[in-house]
């Protein structure tokens, strides 16, 4: 089967104190394209027409998307300001901010906040669940941002990078 898309991500390592950037370049296909093999459902609030023309004005985004890539909420920064103040204003519960990949994004890129929860995918080795999070990560945002017209990159913030430190601490490697 011929490759339908590919997506690539940046991995900081961090060795003997030096740290380097790792190309991550991904081909997809078909199948794999949407993350859970179907399209996801992107709830705009607070309306379809406000967030188009936050997009069209290249406006920041603030956009919550759940681990599974069934369903994503998006809405122009300054209506949400915060992911779990997204959820409320969706009707859903600010608890269950674990359950969502959290970015901030415009056509400029995309900022994650890389947060792995504790009892992500139910996998006891923190190395493990950390490395499962950024893959599903990277492919369930990926497929968000291609479904809302946006072929960016994806950053993680300096501040979320010591989940990177505890791969290098346990793996030597990541």
């Amino acid at each position: 089967m011929p490759v339908t898309a590919f997506k690539v991500g940046i991995l900081p390592i961090n060795r003997g104190g030096t740290t380097s950037n790792f190309v991550l370049v991904q081909f997809l296909l078909y199948e794999d394209f949407c993350f859970n093999g179907g399209f996801m459902d992107i709830l705009k609030f607070p309306s379809d027409e406000s967030v188009n023309k936050a997009i069209s004005a290249d406006e920041p985004l603030i956009a919550a998307i759940a681990f599974d890539g069934k369903t994503a909420i998006m809405s122009q920064i300054d209506d949400a300001l915060e992911h779990h103040i997204l959820l409320v204003k969706a009707g859903l519960k600010d608890t269950e901010i674990d359950r969502y990949f959290r970015i901030i994004v415009d056509k400029s890129g995309t900022d994650w906040t890389f947060i792995c929860p504790p009892d992500y995918k139910n996998i006891p080795y923190k190395d493990k669940r950390i490395e499962a999070f950024y893959k599903d990560g990277f492919s369930v945002i990926s497929d968000f941002l291609h479904s809302i017209g946006y072929l960016v990159g994806i950053n993680i913030p300096k501040r979320y990078l010591r989940y990177f430190d505890i791969l290098n601490d346990e793996n030597g490697t990541v």
